[in-house]
C-alpha cells in the first residue's frame, strides 16, 4: 500500500515518510537497527512501507500521544512512549478516534473517504516508557530522547548523533501548540525552552519537525522563547486563534499576522496558547 505514503531520502540514513494526513514521520537507519520516529495516522500499510526502504530491526518511538502521530501504532508490536503520554496514545490510537481525524483532514484535501479497512487493526503491542536521557543504539549512531515537554506534558525529541539533528515532531514550530488540555503552560513550556537550550543548544546543527516544513531555521527555539517570555511578561496581546473551524485559543499578535501562523516581521517560530493556562498555577502568578 505505498500508494498511502509519499517518502523523501534526506540523506545519511535519514527518509522522511508522509501519509495521507499530511504529518511527517521520520525513519533513521543505523548499521544495526533503524528507528521509526511517529507513525501518522495509521493509515495504510505503514510497517510495509518502512520494510521497503530497510531490512534491518525497527523501533518506534513517539513524539506525543497525539493521533496524527501515534495513529499508526498497530502496524508494529512494540512502542516507546513517554509514561506522561501513554494513556494520551492509548485514546488516540482508538479506531473510532483515528477515523475521524482522518475524515476531517480528508474533506479538507477533498480526498475520496476512508473505512477502518484502510487501518492496521488494533492487537496487543508492548508499551515501553521512555524518559528523557534514554538512549537509542542503532550502530554508528545514537538517538537520545529529549524533553520538550509544552504541546503534551509528554513531549518528546530525538538528537541524533551522526548529524545532530533534533527531531522535534510538535514541541517547538511555526505555530507551537499550548491551548490543548494535555498541553503545559507557557510558564512551564518556557522553562522546557530554557533546559533545552542549555543542554542541546550547542549540539543542535538542524531540527525537523512534522508539519508543514521539514527542515527549520534553528531560531526557531529562541524565537519561541522569546515569544512565551512576552506572553508572562504582559507584552503580547492576543489575536484570536481558530483551529478545525472552532475559536479554541490566542495566538501571540505581537509576532503574528492577522489569520494564520506567519509572523509579521518575517520570523519564523510563533505560539498558540490559552490565555487563561499562562502560569504554573493558575491565571495568577503566585
Amino acid at each position: 500500500m505505498m500508494e498511502f505514503f509519499q517518502v523523501q531520502e534526506l540523506g545519511d540514513g535519514i527518509f522522511c515518510l508522509k501519509d495521507l494526513s499530511t504529518v511527517e514521520m521520520y525513519l533513521v537507519v543505523g548499521e544495526q537497527r533503524a528507528a521509526l520516529l511517529d507513525t501518522g495516522t495509521g493509515i495504510g500499510d505503514l510497517a510495509g512501507a518502512v520494510r521497503g526502504l530497510t531490512n534491518k530491526p525497527v523501533e518506534v518511538y513517539l513524539t506525543h500521544g497525539h493521533v496524527d502521530h501515534a495513529g499508526g501504532i498497530y502496524s508494529f508490536d512494540r512502542v516507546h512512549v513517554h509514561p506522561a503520554d501513554k494513556a494520551l496514545m492509548q485514546e488516540n490510537a482508538r479506531p473510532g478516534m483515528r477515523l475521524a481525524f482522518a475524515g476531517f483532514v480528508g474533506r479538507a484535501a477533498g480526498s475520496t473517504p476512508w473505512t477502518q479497512a484502510d487501518f492496521a487493526p488494533p492487537h496487543p503491542i508492548e508499551i515501553c516508557e521512555l524518559e528523557p536521557g534514554s538512549t537509542a543504539d542503532l550502530g554508528g549512531r545514537t538517538l537520545t530522547a529529549v524533553d520538550m515537554a509544552g504541546h503534551t506534558r509528554g513531549s518528546l525529541g530525538y538528537f541524533d548523533s551522526a548529524t545532530g539533528t533534533l527531531f522535534a515532531g510538535d514541541g517547538c514550530n511555526n505555530s507551537t501548540f499550548l491551548f490543548l488540555p494535555e498541553s503545559a503552560s507557557v510558564e512551564e513550556y518556557r522553562d522546557t525552552l530554557v533546559r533545552l537550550k542549555a543542554d542541546w543548544g550547542a549540539k543542535v546543527r538542524r531540527m525537523m519537525i512534522c508539519h508543514d516544513y521539514t527542515c527549520i531555521p534553528l531560531q526557531c527555539i529562541d524565537e519561541v522563547l522569546a515569544c512565551c517570555e512576552n506572553v508572562l511578561a504582559g507584552a503580547s496581546e492576543c489575536e484570536p486563534f481558530v483551529f478545525g473551524f472552532t475559536p479554541l485559543a490566542c495566538k501571540n499578535s505581537v509576532w503574528a499576522a492577522r489569520g494564520g501562523a506567519r509572523r509579521v516581521d518575517g520570523r519564523f517560530g510563533n505560539l498558540a496558547y490559552d490565555t487563561n493556562r499562562k502560569w504554573k498555577y493558575g491565571a495568577d502568578k503566585l
